[in-house]
C-alpha cells in the first residue's frame, strides 16, 4: 500500500535521481539507491519499476535487501521477495532469514496464494477490536501503533470475537463520533452485515466487490470465517492495471512483462519469439495458397480480391476476441455460462457476414463484370466471418479451460486460423465455381 508522502517533491526527485542514475549505467543507480536512507529505500523501492528492483536484488547483498525490506508493509515486502526469488533463489532463502519473524512468517503466507487469488493482495495490518472494549481504550491503542509505525492509513475498525471472526467494520470516522465511554458492544447493534472476500476467491471476485458496494476496503476471510487482513482499493486498482496491461500486450503478441525500461536484447528476444510464431504461421498460410497456384494463374483477379477476405475476418474476429478476453478477466464471462454469449457472437458474424458479402459482391462485379467472382467473394466473406465470429468466441474461453492464459495465445491461434480458412474458402469456391477454372 503507498504511502502518503510517495506524490512529495521531495520522493519524485529521489525517483527522477534514479532514474538518471540508472540510464548512466547499473553501477551509478545503484550507488545512487544506497545513498538513501533505510526508510527513504523501503518507499522508493516499491515505485521503481520491475527492471529497476530486479537490478537491486542482483547487486545488493541479502543485508542490504534485508535492511530495506524490513521496513516494507506485508503485501509491498511480498512483492519485492517475488522478484528476489525469481532473480536469484539462493539469495531470496539467506534475506528472508534475516527479516523479521513476523514479517518472515507473513511474507511466506502471501507468497503460498497465486497472483489470481484474492489473498495475494492482502495486507495483514489492520486495526481489530473486541465486543467489551471502550472505544477510549481502543483508539489509545490505535494511537500508539500509528506513533510505532506499525500501523498506517486506518479507515476501519474491524470488530472480532476471540477466535477473530468478523463480526462488524466501523468507519473511523464513526468511532470519533461517539462517546468514547461507550464499549463496541454498546454500538454493535447498529453496525451493518460485513462484506468480505475468501482469501482463494478470484481477484476478479474481489473487484467485484469493492465495484458494486463502492468499498474502499475489503476484509478477507478464511474458510472457518477468520479475519486474515484486507484488501485496498488501490491493490485492486494496480491489480486491474497490470491485467489490462497484459491483455493489451498478449493480443498484440507483445511479452506481458515487457518494460520500456528493459534491455534492447531482452525486448528483442522476446518479441522475436512471437514474430517466430507469425512467421510459421504465415508459412502455413502461403501453403494453403500454394494448393491453388493453377487457379490463381488461371484467373489474376483472384489475387487482387484474395487479401480482402482474410483481411475483413481478421478484424471481425479481434473486434470479438477483443471483448471476450476483457470479459472474461473482469470474471463477467465462463466457460460454464458462455453459450448465450457464443449464440449473440454467432448473430452478429451473421448479420454482418451477409451484409459485407453482398458489399463485397457487389463491388466484385462492378470492378470485374463478373457474377462468377463476385458470388466467389461473396461466399467466401460469409463463410470466413462466420467462423471468426465463433472462434473469437471459444478459443479464448477454451485456452481458459486448460488453464492457457488467453490473452497471450488467443490472437496466434485465431488470426492464423481465420487466414487460412479465408483464403481457402475464397480460392476453394473459386476453383469450383469459375468457369475457366473448373472446366
Amino acid at each position: 500500500m503507498q504511502n502518503e508522502n510517495l506524490t512529495s517533491p521531495e520522493f519524485m526527485d529521489k525517483l527522477a535521481q534514479l532514474t538518471s542514475a540508472k540510464n548512466e549505467s547499473d553501477e551509478a543507480f545503484v550507488l545512487s539507491f544506497l545513498a538513501l536512507k533505510k526508510s527513504e529505500r523501503a518507499n522508493v523501492v516499491t515505485e521503481l519499476p520491475d527492471t529497476y528492483q530486479k537490478e537491486l536484488c542482483r547487486k545488493l547483498s541479502d543485508v542490504q535487501l534485508a535492511s530495506f525490506v524490513n521496513l516494507m508493509r506485508t503485501d509491498d515486502a511480498t512483492d519485492f521477495m517475488i522478484i528476489l526469488k525469481e532473480v536469484d533463489e539462493a539469495k531470496w532463502l539467506k534475506t528472508i532469514e534475516l527479516l523479521d519473524s513476523t514479517l518472515t512468517k507473513a511474507v511466506k503466507t502471501l507468497m503460498d496464494y497465486s497472483e489470481e487469488e484474492a489473498g495475494s493482495l492482502m495486507e495483514i495490518e489492520i486495526f481489530t477490536v473486541t465486543k467489551h472494549e471502550t472505544i477510549h481504550d481502543s483508539m489509545k491503542r490505535l494511537r500508539r501503533l500509528i506513533d510505532n509505525h506499525s500501523l498506517e492509513h486506518i479507515h476501519n475498525v474491524f470488530l472480532v470475537d476471540k477466535e477473530y471472526h468478523l463480526l462488524a467494520i466501523f468507519p473511523l470516522s464513526t468511532i470519533v463520533t461517539v462517546d468514547d465511554k461507550l464499549t463496541y458492544a454498546d454500538i454493535y447493534d447498529g453496525a451493518s452485515q460485513p462484506l468480505s472476500v475468501h482469501s482463494r476467491a478470484s481477484v476478479q471476485e474481489a473487484a467485484r466487490l469493492m465495484k458494486r458496494y463502492d468499498l474502499h476496503v475489503l476484509p478477507v476471510i478464511n474458510r472457518n470465517g477468520r479475519l486474515l487482513g484486507r484488501i485496498t482499493h488501490d491493490d485492486i486498482l494496480d491489480h486491474i492495471e497490470e491485467n489490462a496491461t497484459r491483455q493489451m500486450y498478449g493480443l498484440s503478441q507483445v511479452h506481458p512483462e515487457e518494460e520500456i525500461e528493459a534491455s534492447v536484447m531482452k525486448t528483442g528476444r522476446d518479441r522475436a519469439f512471437w514474430l517466430l510464431i507469425n512467421l510459421i504461421n504465415v508459412t502455413l498460410v502461403s501453403i494453403v495458397i500454394g494448393f491453388f497456384e493453377h487457379s490463381l494463374q488461371k484467373v489474376v483477379a483472384l489475387a487482387v480480391l484474395m487479401p480482402i477476405v482474410a483481411n475483413m475476418a481478421g478484424a471481425s474476429s479481434m473486434q470479438t476476441l477483443t471483448v471476450i478476453v476483457r470479459q472474461m478477466a473482469l470474471g463477467n464471462i465462463h466457460w460454464g455460462d458462455a453459450l448465450p454469449t457464443i449464440i449473440k457472437e454467432f448473430k452478429i458474424a451473421f448479420i454482418n457476414g451477409l451484409v459485407f458479402a453482398i458489399l463485397a459482391s457487389i463491388v466484385a462485379y462492378v470492378r470485374f463484370s463478373s457474377l462468377y467472382i463476385g458470388g466467389v467473394i461473396g461466399a467466401a466473406m460469409f463463410v470466413s466471418f462466420v467462423l471468426a465470429g465463433i472462434l473469437g468466441a471459444c478459443v479464448p474461453l477454451a485456452l481458459k479451460a486448460v488453464k492457457i492464459d488467453p490473452a497471450i495465445a488467443s490472437s496466434v491461434i485465431v488470426i492464423t486460423t481465420v487466414d487460412v480458412i479465408g483464403f481457402f474458402s475464397f480460392l476453394w469456391f473459386a476453383t469450383m465455381w469459375i468457369p475457366e477454372i473448373s472446366s
